[in-house]
């Protein structure tokens, strides 16, 4: 078990069972709420249920510090409260999976060992999901250089790259709930109107109106992968 916290300074503390900060509990990481709005009518058996959203994730973390000196315990110390302080956000990463926080409650309780204080920190995530340290990157329609080394020149010409044929890629939400993605279109020549259409849906996204382009791009950025 190993957590790493980083601040917005890029100051950070990693937690596992090991010296200085031994890590012995976990909580809140693998724990899901939501809240849930129904109706309900005069003399009505049950409700009806109108939505339900998932609430704030609060994870909380234990341990205690573990040094051979006290003079070390004491620099230690000042330097949880350093990376773990209120006035500033943070990302923790657990399980190669990273979620965005900000310290609720980090502290130390009182401990008749005084080279080994126990810890406490609260960590409230705004958004309840774990997401995955890097972005996923899907290639559509690209281009595959074919210029090698050493160069001959024929006399009929020679071709630099060509496009790839298929137009339909299979892009994978890791994830299992509904996430948004970034759809880049890049132009060599001048396009109008150009547009991405769902082949589960079987519906088009909304299409980019009125543009005409050249060696540019735009960014389309409402779009959504749905879990599997």
């Amino acid at each position: 078990m190993e957590l790493t916290y980083t601040n917005a300074n890029g100051e950070s503390v990693t937690l596992r069972q090991t010296r200085p900060f031994f890590l012995t509990r976990v909580d809140g990481a693998g724990k899901v709420c939501q809240t849930v709005n129904t109706f309900k009518a005069p003399d009505q058996d049950g409700a009806f249920f109108i939505s339900s959203a998932m609430d704030m994730r609060n994870i909380t973390l234990e341990g205690s510090v573990v040094t051979p000196t006290i003079a070390e315990t004491y620099d230690q110390r000042r330097r949880f409260l350093r990376v773990f302080t209120p006035k500033l956000h943070g990302t923790l990463i657990y399980r190669n999976r990273q979620i965005a926080c900000v310290v609720e409650e980090a502290g130390f309780t009182a401990s008749s060992r005084e080279r080994a204080p126990n810890f406490f920190i609260s960590l409230l995530c705004p958004s309840p999901f774990f997401e995955a340290l890097d972005e996923i990157r899907e290639e559509l329609a690209m281009w595959s250089p074919l210029l090698l080394f050493p160069l001959e020149i024929p006399g009929v010409g020679l071709e630099f790259g060509i496009r790839q044929p298929s137009q339909i890629i299979t892009v994978d939400n890791i994830g299992d709930v509904a996430c948004g993605c970034h759809v880049v279109f890049r132009a060599l020549g001048s396009v109008t109107n150009p547009e991405l259409m769902s082949l589960d849906a079987v519906q088009r996204f909304r299409h980019v109106n009125a543009i005409s382009f050249e060696r540019d791009r735009y960014v389309e950025r409402d779009l959504c992968l749905f879990a599997q």
